[in-house]
Protein backbone atom coordinates (compact mmCIF):
# COMPACT_ATOMS: atom_id res chain seq x y z
CA UNK A 1 0.00 0.00 0.00
CA UNK A 2 1.36 3.31 -0.92
CA UNK A 3 1.60 6.06 1.80
CA UNK A 4 0.62 9.17 0.28
CA UNK A 5 2.42 12.64 2.33
CA UNK A 6 -0.04 15.42 3.47
CA UNK A 7 0.02 17.24 -0.32
CA UNK A 8 -1.29 14.12 -2.14
CA UNK A 9 2.23 12.79 -3.36
CA UNK A 10 3.26 9.24 -2.81
CA UNK A 11 6.63 8.64 -1.12
CA UNK A 12 7.73 7.04 -4.27
CA UNK A 13 6.85 9.67 -6.73
CA UNK A 14 8.28 12.15 -4.42
CA UNK A 15 11.62 10.22 -3.99
CA UNK A 16 12.09 9.70 -8.11
CA UNK A 17 11.89 13.75 -8.25
CA UNK A 18 14.10 13.85 -5.78
CA UNK A 19 16.52 12.12 -7.21
CA UNK A 20 15.63 13.72 -10.64
CA UNK A 21 16.66 16.81 -9.19
CA UNK A 22 19.78 15.77 -7.61
CA UNK A 23 20.87 14.08 -11.09
CA UNK A 24 20.38 17.39 -12.91
CA UNK A 25 22.19 19.23 -9.99
CA UNK A 26 25.24 17.02 -10.90
CA UNK A 27 24.96 17.31 -14.28
CA UNK A 28 24.63 21.19 -14.13
CA UNK A 29 28.10 21.00 -11.65
CA UNK A 30 29.85 19.08 -14.34
CA UNK A 31 29.28 21.23 -17.13
CA UNK A 32 30.75 23.77 -15.67
CA UNK A 33 34.01 21.77 -15.12
CA UNK A 34 36.74 20.72 -17.15
CA UNK A 35 37.03 17.05 -17.70
CA UNK A 36 40.07 14.70 -16.52
CA UNK A 37 43.19 15.14 -19.12
CA UNK A 38 42.66 11.82 -20.19
CA UNK A 39 38.93 12.08 -20.80
CA UNK A 40 39.60 15.20 -23.33
CA UNK A 41 38.28 15.35 -26.73
CA UNK A 42 40.77 15.70 -29.91
CA UNK A 43 38.86 17.01 -32.30
CA UNK A 44 40.10 16.50 -36.19
CA UNK A 45 41.06 19.85 -36.87
CA UNK A 46 43.48 19.82 -34.20
CA UNK A 47 41.40 21.57 -31.42
CA UNK A 48 40.97 20.25 -28.08
CA UNK A 49 37.31 20.07 -25.98
CA UNK A 50 38.18 20.02 -22.01
CA UNK A 51 34.23 21.18 -21.57
CA UNK A 52 30.95 21.29 -22.71
CA UNK A 53 31.52 25.29 -23.22
CA UNK A 54 34.46 24.24 -25.41
CA UNK A 55 32.08 22.29 -27.89
CA UNK A 56 29.50 24.89 -27.99
CA UNK A 57 32.48 27.31 -29.41
CA UNK A 58 33.57 24.14 -31.96
CA UNK A 59 30.11 24.30 -33.03
CA UNK A 60 29.89 27.32 -33.49
CA UNK A 61 32.59 27.65 -36.03
CA UNK A 62 33.74 23.90 -37.19
CA UNK A 63 33.69 23.25 -40.74
CA UNK A 64 31.47 20.40 -42.31
CA UNK A 65 34.54 17.87 -43.14
CA UNK A 66 35.66 17.94 -39.74
CA UNK A 67 31.73 17.70 -37.99
CA UNK A 68 31.48 15.08 -40.75
CA UNK A 69 34.64 13.35 -39.48
CA UNK A 70 33.27 12.82 -35.80
CA UNK A 71 29.50 12.49 -37.14
CA UNK A 72 28.12 10.46 -39.67
CA UNK A 73 25.92 7.35 -39.99
CA UNK A 74 28.44 5.01 -38.80
CA UNK A 75 29.37 7.08 -35.29
CA UNK A 76 28.52 9.99 -33.60
CA UNK A 77 31.42 11.02 -31.56
CA UNK A 78 29.96 14.05 -29.73
CA UNK A 79 27.08 12.02 -28.36
CA UNK A 80 29.98 9.26 -27.26
CA UNK A 81 31.57 12.39 -25.39
CA UNK A 82 28.63 13.88 -23.84
CA UNK A 83 27.23 10.36 -22.76
CA UNK A 84 30.44 9.54 -20.96
CA UNK A 85 31.27 12.99 -19.53
CA UNK A 86 27.47 14.41 -18.83
CA UNK A 87 24.66 11.82 -19.47
CA UNK A 88 21.96 11.83 -17.47
CA UNK A 89 19.65 9.51 -19.48
CA UNK A 90 18.19 12.66 -20.91
CA UNK A 91 20.09 15.24 -22.67
CA UNK A 92 22.27 12.40 -24.54
CA UNK A 93 18.58 11.23 -26.14
CA UNK A 94 18.09 14.96 -27.01
CA UNK A 95 21.45 15.06 -29.39
CA UNK A 96 21.91 11.74 -30.88
CA UNK A 97 19.37 12.24 -33.91
CA UNK A 98 21.19 15.44 -34.52
CA UNK A 99 23.86 15.44 -37.92
CA UNK A 100 23.70 19.63 -38.34
CA UNK A 101 26.72 21.34 -36.27
CA UNK A 102 24.07 24.69 -35.88
CA UNK A 103 21.15 22.10 -34.76
CA UNK A 104 23.55 20.40 -32.60
CA UNK A 105 24.70 23.15 -31.16
CA UNK A 106 21.38 25.00 -30.34
CA UNK A 107 20.23 21.73 -29.15
CA UNK A 108 22.95 21.57 -26.45
CA UNK A 109 21.93 25.10 -25.32
CA UNK A 110 18.58 24.64 -25.21
CA UNK A 111 18.78 21.55 -23.07
CA UNK A 112 21.20 23.95 -20.61
CA UNK A 113 18.99 26.47 -20.44
CA UNK A 114 15.97 24.34 -19.58
CA UNK A 115 18.16 22.58 -17.30
CA UNK A 116 18.95 26.07 -15.35
CA UNK A 117 15.34 27.38 -15.46
CA UNK A 118 13.80 24.33 -13.43
CA UNK A 119 16.69 24.48 -11.10
CA UNK A 120 15.71 26.97 -8.72
CA UNK A 121 19.19 27.88 -7.37
CA UNK A 122 19.58 29.72 -10.72
CA UNK A 123 16.15 30.98 -11.26
CA UNK A 124 15.96 33.73 -14.02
Amino acid sequence: MKTKSPNGTTKKKVANTTLKQATKKVVLSKLCENVGEDKKFLVANGEILSNIWDLIHLLDHIDDYTFYHHVNDEKNDFYNWIKEMYGDGEFEKVILPIRNSKELEIAILKYIINMLSKDKQFSL
